[in-house]
């Protein structure tokens, strides 16, 4: 249920104020899942229950100085703009916790269990954020911009306990799952800067700059704890931890100038940075930073055809030694942190043949390159193209129709690992293997817009049908040897099917203008959406114990007979089901015609 009201005064040209609330209330039922006793299953699927409200208020007053007199006060400030803004949002849920049951025990155990488990709701919480934009128009057609903003997070909702199975009480070491303190007292703030600055020193060259600073930081005083509960049925003390900070410091900046060559066509050149700078205990780099240059080339030399280019070439590098955890693959690398040689193609025209008529084409490659990861992510190449056409037969009907299709291939490399450090499975070369993830996604989509009585009556209309396809292909290029059979099969891969997914969104509406101050709106929606994925249906490519429709893997001992086990790995909440959903839109809509901004502008 939202409700949202706002208030915008004008009191003179210069300067605007708006307030807004709004408020959400959501109350029903989500499907959610919960896996019992960590990866061995089993998977329950119910309806978490729903009780929340959100609650928004936002307050921007804006100042604009116009065009400023030479004989005021620092007359080489031709003009200034100032707006600041005060958040506040809090969230509340009325339910804590959800118990959930164990669909394969009655009766809590401290080896298979619990027989009803808890799981967390969203916690209440609060932000507020303040930010100033401002905004300096000086000589020599010069513009300086800047945004400071930031923002406070808190969340101090009462800790659940550990553990909800009552049978590990005659545990040794259950007494050390008390939690150090009651409740999170979480604080986190957020600070941006941002600035930017352009000039025209003459009429050919524009230069600009901008530079951004994004810092996180996690201001919740750390806490320990001695023991943890794992899947509900045991209680492990190598897995106590101090809660990590985590903070981080993002920084980006570009320089650029574009020089008009000739008359409707100009070239621009660009140098890009970026530095991420991370908590070293954490992330396996301290710091990484990526730069390169950028060139684009913009044509409007015709009439019926604009053109666009550009080329961007970016390398990304750590600072210092790349730190590998203990359970990661020796000389692995993530891809969020691994060196990286980064390129990317963009071009984009429109073309108009005929005055009713404009096609727009577009074409773009993406290619990242990980040259020093022996383990994980190796390549990861993309392009995606367009063609959209815009038709306007007659001056009150436009069509639009469009097709686009993507593909993307990423290639990772990776290695089973088993056994003590130095043994000939721990590092068996003959253990590796290459995944390579086909992705291919097409769009199709169709549109009308009809004015129907001028100044009163209009329709929408839309129509899209998405097929999206993804597929890894898995190959050894060595037989694995050296271990056991059963280590080889370990090691062995094997292709995966093919998951197709569809949506077909279907829109119409019609907006009718009664008055000048009454408006009605009808909208019609529908979707129909598909899915073919095999890691939610039975998976019969794989091998599997016991007779024909039980899935891999098992629950217990396979060797009964008659072996009546199913697989722990088939979770139906992997996906999406298939769904269809119809539903109408009536909007109603009156402005008072004492409200009407007569001069000035809106505080949007």
């Amino acid at each position: 249920d939202p409700v949202k009201a706002s208030l915008s005064v004008t009191p003179t040209e210069k300067l605007d104020l708006k307030g807004e609330y709004m408020y959400i209330g959501k109350k029903g039922g989500i499907p959610l899942s919960m896996s019992f006793n960590g990866s061995s299953g089993p998977q329950r699927e119910f309806v978490g229950p729903i009780d929340q409200s959100v609650n928004d208020v936002r307050f921007t007053p804006g100042f604009a100085s116009g065009e400023r007199s030479s004989s005021s006060a620092l007359p080489f400030v031709k003009s200034y703009q100032l707006m600041a803004s005060y958040d506040y949002s809090h969230f509340s849920d009325a339910i804590k916790s959800v118990m959930v049951d164990n669909p394969q025990i009655s009766v809590s155990s401290p080896t298979l269990g619990a027989a009803s488990s808890r799981i967390a709701t969203p916690p209440n919480n609060s932000a507020q954020t303040v930010s100033l934009t401002g905004a300096l128009g000086l000589p020599v057609r010069t513009r300086l911009m800047g945004t400071v903003s930031s923002s406070w997070m808190t969340q101090n909702d009462q800790l659940l306990p550990q553990t909800s199975n009552d049978s590990l009480r005659n545990v040794a070491n259950y007494g050390l799952l008390a939690l150090p303190r009651t409740s999170l007292n979480g604080k986190v703030q957020t600070t941006l800067l941002n600035f930017s600055a352009t000039s025209n020193p003459v009429s050919e060259l524009r230069l600009a700059a901008r530079v951004r600073r994004y810092k996180r930081d996690d201001n919740t005083a750390p806490f320990h704890i001695n023991a943890m509960a794992v899947s509900d049925r045991s209680i492990v003390l190598a897995d106590s931890a101090t809660t990590e900070l985590n903070p981080f410091t993002k920084d980006n900046a570009e320089f650029s100038a574009n020089y008009l060559v000739m008359r409707a066509l100009s070239l621009t050149g660009a140098y890009t940075w970026e530095n991420w700078k991370r908590d070293a205990e954490v992330r396996n780099f301290g710091k990484t930073s990526e730069k390169g240059p950028r060139v684009a080339l913009d044509y409007t030399g015709m009439e019926w055809l604009s053109l666009h280019a550009s080329y961007s070439d970016t390398k990304r590098r750590g600072e210092g030694a790349y730190t590998e955890s203990g359970t990661e693959i020796t000389d692995f690398r993530r891809f969020d942190l691994a060196d990286r040689d980064r390129k990317k193609t963009n071009v984009f025209a429109t073309v108009s043949p005929i005055d009713k008529i404009d096609l727009t084409l577009s074409y773009q490659v993406a290619d990242d390159k990980f040259p020093d990861s022996q383990y994980g992510t190796q390549t990861d190449k993309s392009n995606a193209n367009g063609v959209d056409v815009d038709f306007t037969p007659v001056p009150r009907i436009s069509l639009s129709a469009g097709y686009s299709w993507e593909d993307a291939t990423n290639i990772l490399n990776s290695r089973y690992q088993t056994g003590a450090v130095g043994s000939v499975t721990y590092d068996n070369p003959t253990y590796k293997w290459t995944s390579t993830t086909m992705d291919h996604n097409r769009t199709t989509y169709v549109s009308v817009n009809a004015t129907l009585i001028p100044g009163r009556l209009d329709f929408m209309g839309s129509f899209s049908n998405i097929d999206a396809r993804w597929q890894m292909f898995n190959v050894n290029p060595t037989t694995p040897t050296g271990g056991t059979a059963a280590q080889n099969l370990s090691a062995t891969v094997e292709n995966w099917p093919e998951v197709k997914q569809n949506l077909k969104p279907i829109s119409l509406s019609v907006k009718y203008l009664y008055s000048a101050a009454w408006g009605i709106t009808l909208r019609y929606q529908d979707e129909v959406y598909s899915l073919t994925d095999f890691r939610t249906s039975q998976p019969l490519f794989a091998p599997f114990n016991g007779a024909p429709g039980n899935l891999p893997g098992s629950i217990g001992n396979p060797s009964g007979s008659p072996v009546t086990n199913t697989g722990q790995y088939h979770f139906l909440s992997a996906g999406y089901l298939p769904y269809t959903a119809s539903f109408f839109t009536l909007l109603v809509s009156y402005q008072l015609p004492e409200l009407r901004f007569s001069s000035g502008r809106s505080a949007f």
